[in-house]
């Protein structure tokens, strides 16, 4: 979840030592999270190396509904929870499409602290970077389903926010046939969510990344996170916030090949990805990926109001069509 207009670059490292050390979750409170029958966690989750120490990362598999099309890799937004993207995985689901996903470490289920993780990151640090994670995530999934396994790359990749980041990230590689994008992270606000309007949270470190500042859904009763942002402000990870600006600018640099179909979903009412930004950086970089704009929708686009999900459903069909 980026909706970041974090703060400046200067204010992120002036409050880094406000961050405290993230307590380490436990690798199995999901046993207490409603789940649907497809969807599973894999038992011990994957052991990814973090600063030199093990770190359990929580790793979920959906099985297809359908007649297997192929396999997908979802990467989560800053502060989400894999638990809270049923109705997604559920859609993938009944079109033939087995995904797996995972937390990053200090989100969700997942131990470690999400303040050592990175997008690009330092060369001198690679297990830090959050495709490090997914590669670790993708082979222990892909290798532990019920029949027929997946391939040693995704057919599909999907990426909310700065999981989108990474995701267009991938695509530029050629690491997938197909791409979904839900308000890729290729820029981002530097006051995210409740600072938008209430500029003084971002000071007072109160919770910013809030389910209404990311789903009119939430407003209206109709959505609610099964699991709560964890961090809730992106100055309790500073120097992934930092590290998570320095990368879109990056990774809006390079061009995606026309060999990899893609299908990007934005929002008009969005404050942590500036929509219109992203839209002129994806006609530059990838013309020929089809996008759908939302206009009064918010941030978390597959968890938003009803019509938004018939829209994206519809789409999605026809994207996802063997």
């Amino acid at each position: 979840m980026i909706r970041t207009r974090f703060v400046l670059l200067g204010a992120l490292a002036a409050c880094s030592s406000a961050t405290s050390t993230r307590e380490l979750a436990s690798s199995t409170p999901v046993q207490q999270t409603p789940q649907a029958p497809a969807w599973r966690y894999l038992e011990g989750g994957y052991v990814h190396t973090l600063n030199g120490k093990p770190t359990v990362l929580r790793v979920g598999v959906h099985e297809a509904s359908a007649p297997l099309q192929g396999c997908a890799l979802y990467f989560e937004g800053l502060g989400d929870s894999i638990a809270n993207q049923t109705w997604l995985f559920e859609k993938l689901a009944s079109h033939g499409y087995r995904t797996v996903a995972f937390d990053y470490a200090g989100q969700g289920g997942s131990e470690g602290n999400m303040n050592d993780v990175r997008v690009v990151g330092s060369r001198h640090s690679p297990d830090r970077q959050i495709g490090r994670m997914a590669e670790g995530a993708w082979k222990a999934g892909r290798t532990r389903f019920d029949g027929q396994p997946c391939g040693d790359m995704p057919d599909l990749l999907v990426g909310w926010s700065t999981g989108g980041l990474e995701v267009y990230r991938w695509a530029v590689e050629g690491r997938a046939k197909k791409v979904l994008l839900f308000a890729p992270g290729l820029r981002v606000r530097f006051f995210v969510g409740e600072a938008d309007q209430h500029p003084t949270r971002v000071v007072t470190l109160e919770p910013v990344m809030t389910p209404a500042s990311l789903t009119r859904a939430a407003e209206n009763g109709t959505f609610t996170h099964v699991e709560p942002a964890r961090p809730n402000h992106p100055l309790k990870a500073p120097f992934f916030a930092n590290d998570l600006i320095v990368s879109s600018f990056k990774s809006a640099s390079v061009s995606v090949s026309p060999a990899v179909k893609g299908l990007v979903f934005l929002a008009g009412d969005d404050t942590y990805v500036p929509s219109d930004k992203v839209e002129k950086i994806l006609a530059k970089r990838a013309p020929h990926f089809e996008i759908v704009n939302f206009p009064g929708a918010r941030h978390e686009i597959m968890n938003e109001t009803d019509d938004v999900r018939e829209t994206v459903a519809k789409r999605l069909e026809a994207f996802l069509a063997p």
